[in-house]
């Protein structure tokens, strides 16, 4: 196909998405030119608009990603769904416990009163609170240093949330945890990373673990 042909084509695809455009989202938008203004005022919906291209074009909206970024994405595909990291042993203790009752005001009796707990809970003795083991998971994961990380081109870590957790299994004074990981998906854009990561929290000598949870995180590249 020569120069000339290629710019053609290109020109009469460019007319056609622009008029299936305007026939789609008729009721917001009198002209695909609009004024900013218009725009304002019209409250058009962009991701309706993103999603409409998407399928015409039959590509991707996400511009490419960097390079870094690529070579990111090509390093953690190596270990996509595989167990690549295990932890360091992690002792649970009832002061630790206390201590985050302390802070987060869950003094609910079954976390800090010994006596009661092993009187009244179905446990036998006081637990750690479930979201303390959450708040957990970046020390248990060894992913709180600012200054170093797995990969050269990685320059920040962002967590972006959890899309999913379930505790399991109890956590007891005097017993030890650490955490196992996973990567379950990665998405590339432009300059970062989306990424989840399922983290399972083991219990010494226990067949059960004490949570399972998806974590997002949002990694920046250099």
């Amino acid at each position: 196909m020569n120069v000339k042909e290629y710019i053609r084509q290109k020109g009469e695809w460019v007319a056609s998405a622009q008029h299936t455009l305007k026939e789609k989202f008729e009721n917001q938008v009198r002209d695909i030119s609009i004024t900013l203004e218009e725009f304002n005022e019209k409250k058009i919906d962009l991701f309706q608009i993103k999603e409409f291209l998407k399928s015409y074009s039959g590509g991707s909206a996400t511009p490419q990603a960097s390079e870094s970024v690529e070579n990111l994405y090509k390093a953690l595909s190596e270990n996509m769904g595989s167990q690549y990291h295990i932890g360091e042993w992690f002792l649970m203790s009832q002061s630790k416990i206390n201590q985050f009752a302390e802070v987060t005001g869950d003094k609910q009796w079954i976390h800090i009163d010994q006596d009661r707990a092993q009187q009244d809970s179905p446990f036998g003795s006081t637990v750690a609170h479930g979201f303390y083991l959450l708040s957990l998971l970046p020390f248990l994961t060894e992913t709180v240093n600012s200054t170093e990380f797995d990969y050269p081109y990685v320059r920040l870590v962002v967590n972006s949330g959890i899309s999913n957790a379930r505790f399991q299994s109890v956590v007891k004074p005097n017993t030890r945890i650490r955490a196992r990981s996973r990567i379950v998906e990665a998405q590339k854009f432009k300059k970062h990373l989306e990424l989840v990561k399922q983290v399972e929290v083991e219990i010494e000598n226990k067949s059960v673990p004490a949570v399972i949870a998806d974590i997002n995180y949002r990694i920046y590249c250099r």
